[in-house]
């Protein structure tokens, strides 16, 4: 399902069946849902936005989701977190994990220029860097949606985790964003970390985050600092796969009740992987 017609979504012509929907965040998307989920008779739903992974957790939480369906997504209050990041940074914060220094883009705090990012941003829309006289007019529509953090310095670096719970069992790679692309890596050096794992553990457990997942560090005087976290593989996690560590199927092998370790290897060296366009022809507009 996605909000664009079927003629401009490319992988509508590998799915049996294809569904327009509304914004998540619009009210009459929870409805849509449901009935999407029981027309196709749906046993796993892997929601991918900030809003539906919070939508799809609080359904699951009332009951209204039947049980039988796999709902890929954490426990409703870790979902509500991921999809604000003045929240996430200050639940993060409590927990020991460093974040850049926060706040509502309404109060500012003392800096000759800040990042700027929408509250529920994903994908680095919207998000960029504005001194504290650009950002009034910035915010003026909505001046309760943005928050501001320190500018911090690169790498950045997105960190791929897979996590079992139940065994304890946690697989990181993580992925330095070279080259970026509307908010996606489009090339990407791939290592292994063990203070970046460390990280990745205590997000797991902090967030009860379980399959895959991902976040967003970069670096402060202290050191590495996490800027975001999504609940569920990213945009460029595919990258991984090239490598032996294919965390789509893994999360989904973990879902079903199988083992989720053969789809992983350790990097014995840093790789780097590209990424390139490919074309598809369309159907033409109903």
């Amino acid at each position: 399902m996605d909000i664009n017609p079927r003629h401009l979504v490319t992988c509508s012509l590998l799915s049996d069946h294809f569904e327009q929907v509304s914004l998540s965040s619009s009210p009459e998307f929870p409805v849509t849902l449901l009935g999407i989920l029981q027309r196709f008779d749906v046993d796993t739903y892997l929601p991918l936005f900030p809003d539906e992974i919070a939508i799809a957790a609080r359904l699951r939480a009332e009951g209204r989701i039947p049980t039988a369906v796999s709902v890929m997504a954490p426990p409703a209050a870790a979902s509500s977190a991921c999809a604000d990041k003045w929240k996430l940074g200050q639940l993060l914060t409590r927990h020991g994990v460093r974040v850049p220094r926060t706040a509502p883009a309404s109060d500012l705090f003392p800096a000759g220029e800040y990042f700027l990012k929408p509250a529920d941003g994903i994908g680095s829309r919207g998000a960029r860097r504005a001194t504290a006289a650009d950002i009034p007019a910035l915010i003026a529509q909505q001046p309760s949606g943005w928050i501001v953090q320190e500018i911090c310095a690169p790498p950045e670096v997105t960190v791929d985790t897979f996590h079992d719970p139940k065994s304890g069992f946690v697989h990181v790679v993580c992925r330095e964003r070279v080259e970026v692309k509307s908010g996606v890596s489009t090339k990407s050096r791939l290592f292994a970390d063990e203070e970046l794992t460390g990280i990745a553990r205590t997000i797991a457990r902090v967030l009860e985050l379980e399959g895959s997942f991902c976040f967003q560090v970069m670096r402060n005087p202290d050191g590495w600092v996490v800027t975001d976290v999504n609940p569920r593989p990213g945009g460029a996690t595919a990258m991984c796969a090239l490598t032996g560590n294919d965390f789509f199927a893994a999360s989904f092998a973990h879902f079903w009740g199988e083992d989720a370790r053969r789809f992983f290897r350790p990097l014995d060296r840093d790789h780097f992987v590209t990424r390139q366009y490919a074309e598809f022809l369309m159907g033409p507009p109903p």
